[in-house]
């Protein structure tokens, strides 16, 4: 149920137990019933009221932007050490490089959703894009297979890689697109 039709239930709920009517049976209530008292009709009628402008200036909200599904990251146990120990050395040079941004780089690691993700034991280097250091090629590889959105690296072996996901960035040039888009 949206909250537009939660609103409105609960204010049709209002206006039949301020009429006297049981909103669940829809039988009338008994004379001597609590909800008959007038100051409780009074405070179901202003709850009512209440409820028609909110509806009112819930009808009229510009609409929401969507929100952005979030994605979940796919890496394996030895990239999830790595993590965890680049955490401390990135935190180290946003402290000395960029200390504005120490925010951000907390939001980031806060973000993130893990999914462990083995990479293949044996990979067929002619079937993805070459890359300088060999070595690199299970991450990227990794990155393709996981269906992953975004490739954060600062290694420069990525620069030169041209595929069209997941988007390759380095940390700094992710940030920058943050910035800019928020």
């Amino acid at each position: 149920m949206s909250e537009i039709d939660k609103l409105r239930r609960a204010k049709l709920y209002m206006d039949k137990l301020s009429g006297g009517v049981d909103p669940n049976s829809g039988m009338r209530v008994h004379e001597d019933d609590i909800v008959r008292d007038s100051r409780v009709i009074a405070c179901f009628e202003y709850i009512s009221r209440v409820l028609e402008w909110e509806i009112e200036s819930f009808e009229n909200r510009p609409a929401a932007p969507e929100k952005q599904r979030r994605r979940q990251v796919f890496i394996n146990d030895d990239q999830f050490s790595q993590l965890q120990l680049n955490y401390g050395e990135c935190k180290e040079v946003f402290e000395k490089k960029f200390p504005s941004k120490i925010d951000q780089l907390e939001l980031f690691f806060n973000g993130i959703k893990f999914e462990e993700f083995h990479s293949p034991e044996e990979i067929d280097e002619d079937k993805y894009p070459q890359i300088r250091d060999i070595k690199d090629l299970p991450i990227l590889v990794s990155a393709i297979l996981s269906d992953a959105d975004i490739l954060l690296t600062g290694d420069k072996d990525f620069e030169d890689i041209k595929i069209d996901k997941p988007l390759i960035f380095t940390p700094s040039k992710y940030f920058d697109l943050l910035e800019n888009k928020f």
